[in-house]
């Protein structure tokens, strides 16, 4: 294992995949990922990109009349966990707390589907329709940005989180999951970024909204901003969230705030 002060100096200085030499498997601070175990990971998560939930999955199910009513607005952030299929479980099982990827809805688009962004290695950063996500993952979780004294964003300053965060569709992503610096302006060809950081950078390099609650180092997180981060932020209120049942006796546990 790499000594604390190697580990570091790779974390901190902008350097590519393929000039990182770990020596084998290596975890740096804890329960965060090297970037050659994330490589790893989504070799295999790219190797099976259709969901594995069915239309008629409770979870499905829930999440497309909780679209239809409106209640989730552009600018919210949708954390999921718990791959339908295994083949994203290696992807699942590096990323820390308990949801594992990150996407920020964008509103319909030109033909009415409900579009998302997200960080993603192959294909890079795309547009996805909004229901892909409770058909490859089993529980989801829909969350809203706040300002600081708790009041919510105006349409115009979603309207900019959403125009940040649709300008990185097709950059690379970031393996570099342990630290937070972003190249700006977005440049499709410089610009990196991982699934939560797109996010958190949304908000951040917009409308001034730091929803990483462990700013600076932390040993779980390193200086990176994790999806559990995300959820855990003291500026965000939950909109709904799902969770797939253990037995086929018991409901999915749905939860709402009031209109």
């Amino acid at each position: 294992m790499k000594t604390f002060n190697t580990a570091k100096r790779e974390i901190q200085g902008d350097v590519e995949i393929d000039d990182i030499n770990f020596d084998g498997e290596v975890v740096i601070y804890g329960e965060m990922p090297t970037p050659a175990q994330l490589e790893v990971a989504f070799r295999k998560a790219a190797a099976s990109e259709s969901p594995g939930n069915s239309d008629d999955f409770e979870g499905v199910v829930k999440f497309k009349e909780l679209m239809d009513s409106g209640k989730i607005i552009p600018g919210d952030i949708i954390l999921i966990s718990n791959p339908s299929k295994g083949e994203f479980h290696p992807i699942s099982d590096l990323v820390p707390g308990n949801y594992s990827h990150v996407a920020v809805y964008l509103g319909q688009n030109d033909i009415g589907e409900h579009e998302t962004i997200d960080a993603w290695a192959n294909p890079r950063t795309p547009l996805r329709n909004a229901i892909w996500w409770p058909k490859s993952y089993n529980n989801w979780c829909v969350i809203r940005p706040s300002k600081a004294d708790g009041s919510e964003l105006s349409e115009e300053e979603r309207n900019k989180v959403v125009d940040f965060a649709r300008s990185t569709e097709g950059c690379k992503y970031n393996y570099m999951w342990a630290k937070n610096k972003v190249k700006l302006p977005v440049d499709k060809d410089k610009s990196k970024f991982y699934c939560s950081q797109l996010a958190w950078g949304a908000y951040k390099h917009t409308v001034g909204i730091d929803l990483d609650p462990n700013p600076g180092f932390h040993p779980k997180y390193a200086w990176g901003v994790a999806p559990q981060e995300l959820h855990d932020s003291p500026h965000v209120k939950v909109v709904a969230e799902y969770y797939k049942p253990k037995s086929l006796d018991e409901t999915g546990d749905i939860q709402s705030i009031s209109e």
